[in-house]
C-alpha cells in the first residue's frame, strides 16, 4: 500500500480526490495540505510516495512547491491537478519536476490510472540466461 499526500486549497477537491483513493485503490491519504509552504513541511514529516499538488494555490503555488519539493527529495512523485488547461502552465509543472499534469474536474478512472501507474512497482528487468 502506497502513501499519498493530498495538497489543494479547496477542502472539497481534497475530498474528493480521499474519497477516490480511498474507494478505488489499495492506498491510503496520509495526509493534506492546503498550500505549497504546508506541502513541504508535510513532505519532509510524512514522506509520502506520491503528492497531489494544486497549481494556483494561496502562499506558494503548486509549481512553486513542486519545485522546493523536488530539490530536496529528487525521487518524489508529484502529479500537478490544475483547472488551467493552459500550455505554459503544463509545461512549467512538468519542468518543476511533476510526473503527470491532471486537470479539473478530475476523472476517477483516469485519476486511479495515473497514481496506480505511477506507484506501480517497477517491472523485473530481462532474466540472464542461466
Amino acid at each position: 500500500m502506497s502513501r499519498i499526500l493530498l495538497v489543494d486549497d479547496s477542502i472539497l477537491m481534497r475530498r474528493n480526490l480521499k474519497a477516490m483513493v480511498e474507494t478505488y485503490t489499495s492506498h491510503e491519504v496520509v495526509g493534506e495540505a492546503v498550500n505549497g509552504r504546508e506541502a513541504l513541511l508535510k513532505y519532509r514529516e510524512l514522506l509520502p510516495d506520491l503528492v497531489t499538488m494544486d497549481v494556483n494555490m494561496p502562499a506558494i503555488d503548486g509549481i512553486q512547491a513542486i519545485q522546493m519539493i523536488r530539490s530536496e527529495f529528487p525521487t518524489a512523485v508529484i502529479v500537478a491537478v490544475s483547472t488551467v488547461n493552459e500550455r505554459e502552465k503544463i509545461l512549467a509543472a512538468i519542468d518543476a519536476g511533476a510526473a503527470n499534469y491532471l486537470l479539473k474536474p478530475i476523472d476517477c478512472a483516469h485519476f486511479v490510472t495515473v497514481i496506480d501507474g505511477l506507484l506501480a512497482p517497477s517491472s523485473p528487468g530481462p532474466k540472464a540466461p542461466g
